[in-house]
């Protein structure tokens, strides 16, 4: 694999991630269903750092946070794998 495509590859999962990380990699959430504070029933909010693959939510209410960090996860494995794998089997235009 050439370096463009791996940066190619890596641009194109720090998009898919920064909507998927931080629904926990499971099925599609939108950020309606964020789910309340456990602690006070506060509005949480999140933030997602495609480079580093940290995810933060956090309760402006009552200051708790819970931070992810996944790298090294399983899906994203897969994730790249695919990516990879689209990238090797793109083809020219005949």
């Amino acid at each position: 694999m050439v370096w463009s495509e791996i940066i190619n590859a890596i641009d194109f999962l720090a998009s898919f991630l920064s909507s998927e990380l931080a629904k926990g990699l499971g099925k599609a959430v939108n950020m309606e269903e964020l789910k309340k504070c456990p602690f006070c029933g506060g509005e949480a909010k999140m933030k997602v750092n495609e480079s580093t693959l940290n995810t933060l939510i956090a309760c402006p209410s009552c200051n708790v946070t819970m931070k992810n960090n996944f790298k090294g996860h399983k899906r994203i494995k897969k994730l790249l794998e695919e990516l990879a794998i689209e990238a090797w089997n793109r083809r020219v235009e005949e």
